[in-house]
């Protein structure tokens, strides 16, 4: 190669040391700085004046950790690191001039000569940019920081329940829904918990939602199809049920999405839940609502077709009656067919009640009084043996509502706990007071009420009680456990029909063996 060949190279090899990004330094043979270049002082602060000459541990923290003797004793302790980063870039945090740490990406190149004796090193450095200044890759304005702190903010804030598992299906992560869902007191109890620890693996169990669900074999390879359909698709959804805190078990609706990393590597799986409790009660109060609707509008035609057809016997009986002299058997067979008659007009009467076609006279009144009134009745109709027990001392008993209706209503528990007391005694215990009904229980499926002030009737028994199957379908209209001989099975039906009528709902505490209490709620006026 030519002089001219030379000089043009080195000037070539000048430029480059001098204008490239990175920053680059030479060492000789004992690791002592020669030379540096513009981006080096950039990077790390130094001038050359501050660094030529000393000791390339002076500025890597992980030898300066190591005391001047023990670093002399060890032959070729800077080139260690060299020949480490000449393999393989490697990551370290070098000393700024001001004292500070800065991360750098360093690459080494060792010079040997031809008995691959090491005369000297180069280094070169990038600096590893902080997460606030790295694009995500794409975009021109949004930072790894900033995508970052986007997601932090959605894991924190997001209703729904988060849980990021990993591949060994422990859970990683959860946000502050995921606790508040599990009853749990912080995220610490989550983390680390495996998902088979979160969820029944088999038995049955009792719902939130009131139903009994069974956990066995079909269910177990369900959530394996969902996990497997995961894997294969992305994602999947289910629905699935949890423990919270204490054992209770909720539905859940869950969306499983499959984590990878940069190069489609599955790294673990995203949960996003949601408590379905409140959903799957408002699908069972809708359902329920259309039944007894379609029940109702049945029992109103059926109610008003056969008031026609009694008024029709009743029309011909008493022309009958007037016909037949007295004194004649036929008279009392006719006066027989009118009392029957009677009971048949009673009947379309609650029909129609139950059909809400019969709106009543609404005025304001007291509910001691009504309930006074009804539990005198009510101590003809009762046996002796059944004792009544009354504590009516309620000061806001105003209400708006008909009194032959809401008269009705108390009659129909009198009889309804009369009848559920098989034991030769027993009590019926009838309670009026005030209560307040909050906004959650107002919004419960099923009811047509505001918050506020409500006058509450108790009216409990020492009977038989009731189970879970019962308890689901008591105001059902012509549901009884009595038997098709009592004709019952209205009663109940209509009572429910009357209190919502008036704006206010009824609860039910039950248990066989331990008697019944129903909770009438009624607005004050």
């Amino acid at each position: 190669m030519g002089s001219e060949s030379k000089k043009l190279s080195v000037q070539y090899a000048e430029a480059l040391f001098n204008t490239i990004d990175e920053g680059v330094f030479l060492l000789d043979e004992k690791g002592v700085f020669t030379q540096i270049n513009p981006a080096f002082s950039g990077i790390l602060g130094y001038e050359e004046q501050d660094i030529i000459g000393r000791p390339y541990s002076d500025i890597h923290t992980d030898l300066s950790r190591v005391s001047d003797d023990l670093r002399d004793k060890i032959a070729g302790y800077d080139r260690f690191y060299f020949n480490l980063a000449e393999k393989k870039p490697m990551h370290f945090d070098l000393k700024h001039k001001d004292g500070t740490l800065v991360a750098v990406r360093l690459r080494a190149v060792l010079f040997r000569d031809d008995a691959s004796t090491v005369w000297g090193g180069m280094g070169i450095i990038r600096k590893v940019l902080e997460p606030d200044k790295v694009r995500v890759p794409g975009s021109d304005d949004i930072t790894i920081w900033e995508m970052e702190q986007n997601y932090k903010s959605i894991l924190k804030n997001s209703g729904d329940a988060i849980f990021i598992i990993d591949l060994n299906g422990r859970v990683a992560t959860v946000n502050d829904a995921a606790v508040r869902l599990l009853a749990f007191d912080s995220e610490d109890e989550c983390i680390g918990k495996h998902v088979m620890e979160m969820g029944p693996l088999e038995g049955t169990f009792t719902c939130t939602t009131g139903e009994k669900i069974t956990i066995g074999e079909d269910f177990q390879a369900r959530q394996i199809e969902n996990v497997n359909k995961m894997f294969s698709d992305g994602h999947s959804r289910c629905r699935l049920y949890c423990f919270k805190k204490g054992g209770v078990v909720i539905p859940i609706e869950a969306t499983l999405s499959l984590l990878s990393n940069m190069q489609g590597e599955p790294r673990g799986s995203i949960c996003i839940c949601r408590d379905i409790t409140h959903g799957m009660q408002m699908e069972e109060a809708i359902r329920h609502s259309q039944k007894m609707e379609t029940v109702g509008t049945l029992a109103g035609g059926v109610a008003h077709n056969f008031n026609n057809i009694l008024s029709v016997i009743v029309g011909f009986t008493e022309m009958t009656y007037d016909e037949v002299p007295e004194g004649e058997s036929a008279r009392d067979f006719l006066q027989e067919v009118m009392i029957a008659c009677g009971r048949g007009k009673d009947l379309v009467d609650q029909l129609l009640l139950f059909s809400r076609k019969e709106e009543g006279r609404m005025e304001l009144l007291h509910m001691t009084e009504v309930v006074e009134e009804t539990l005198r009745v009510a101590r003809y109709t009762i046996p002796t043996n059944i004792s009544i027990k009354q504590s009516l001392e309620c000061s806001g008993d105003t209400v708006h509502g008909d009194a032959s209706q809401l008269g009705q209503m108390v009659l129909n528990f009198c009889l309804n706990a009369y009848q559920a007391i098989s034991a030769p005694n027993g009590d019926i215990n009838v309670q009026l007071e005030n209560a307040e009904v909050t906004g959650e229980e107002a919004a419960h499926p099923g009811r047509e009420c505001t918050p506020g002030t409500f006058v509450r009737l108790t009216i409990s028994d020492t009977g038989d009680g009731m189970g879970p199957d019962v308890l689901d379908r008591v105001f059902e209209p012509f549901f009884t456990t009595k038997g098709l001989a009592s004709n019952a099975g209205l009663g109940l039906s209509i009572t429910d029909t009357i209190v919502k009528n008036h704006k206010g709902f009824i609860t039910v505490e039950s248990e066989p063996g331990l008697g019944t209490a129903f909770h009438v709620y009624l607005p004050v006026a």
